[in-house]
């Protein structure tokens, strides 16, 4: 189901950014006209699953445009120091229409035995850019990164617009506790939403929602429509269960 920007919380500031984006690209013409340039390359970085992705989907949206999804795995050779023709390949389709481009790493789960993960984020980049440059289409491309510290000031510099996605505050948490759970019902008066939000507290975007979609997963099997603390609990469980392994693998 496609994502707009009403279904997905953005900080205050990164709410401005994007709808000046998206003022820009539907007055491109305008801004030709007057020898100016609209914003059409963006760097989205910051923590993972925190609305990097489903931003850039939310805009393709907003605009009515195709959105071209690239993983990066997709466009990594089996030798990552060779020339990344694959990225060529991705902008020569775009040629054809109006769309956003969403280069995203978060396929890249881990780096090589040759090269760190940031060698790899860098060599995709300095790939990206060297293709971008001929691409003068109206159509946006968002490079998406968990690994903003792989790119100097030099690289910062050449994208047209930087957003940053920060982890939530407990008002966003509390925000995106109530649509998720919705249309469940707050029935037990015992229910203390500080203690959940306190549990969530430092989790991504992504990992708040995936406890909500326990919760309903639950309620939807057992028929049942009414919040209750034992179901939070569980679904709580889960979540502190998922970080310890996920603690263990890092370490690892």
């Amino acid at each position: 189901m496609a994502k707009y920007l009403k279904d997905i919380i953005l900080s205050e500031t990164n709410k401005k950014y994007v709808n000046r984006i998206m003022s820009e690209f539907r007055d491109w013409e305008i801004l030709e006209s007057n020898n100016l340039t609209p914003t059409k390359r963006i760097l989205f970085c910051g923590h993972s699953g925190c609305g990097k992705t489903v931003t850039a989907e939310a805009i393709a949206s907003e605009l009515a445009l195709p959105l071209l999804y690239v993983r990066f795995d997709s466009v990594v050779g089996s030798l990552l120091g060779e020339k990344m023709s694959n990225i060529g390949e991705v902008f020569n389709r775009a040629k054809e229409n109006q769309c956003v481009i969403l280069f995203d790493d978060d396929s890249i789960i881990h780096s090589s035995n040759r090269l760190t993960m940031n060698d790899i984020i860098k060599t995709i980049v300095n790939s990206f850019f060297q293709v971008i440059g001929s691409f003068n289409r109206r159509s946006l491309v968002i490079f998406a990164t968990n690994f903003e510290q792989a790119l100097d000031s030099k690289i910062w510099k050449r994208f047209d617009e930087v957003v940053r996605f920060e982890l939530p505050e407990k008002k966003q948490i509390e925000v995106l506790i109530k649509k998720f759970l919705y249309p469940l019902i707050y029935n037990d008066i015992n229910i203390d939403i500080q203690n959940i939000l306190e549990r969530l507290e430092g989790s991504s975007f992504a990992e708040v929602e995936k406890v909500c979609l326990d919760i309903r997963k639950t309620y939807v099997i057992r028929g049942l429509h009414i919040i209750s603390n034992e179901f939070i609990d569980d679904a709580l469980g889960k979540h502190d269960y998922r970080k310890k392994v996920l603690k263990h693998i890092e370490r690892r």
